[in-house]
């Protein structure tokens, strides 16, 4: 699986713990300097 996003700008990249549906899943969080936000990844479906 891979991304393209453009040039975004990032640090700081941490695996989140959370908690969904009765499941424990890890969501990939980090800094967007260029847009000054926190972000994270999604799967288009």
């Amino acid at each position: 699986m891979s991304y393209v996003t453009g040039d975004l700008d990032i640090h700081d990249v941490v695996l989140s713990q959370t908690k969904e549906k009765d499941s424990d899943t890890q969501k990939l969080v980090f800094v967007n300097t260029l847009f000054s936000c926190l972000a994270t990844v999604r799967q288009w479906q």
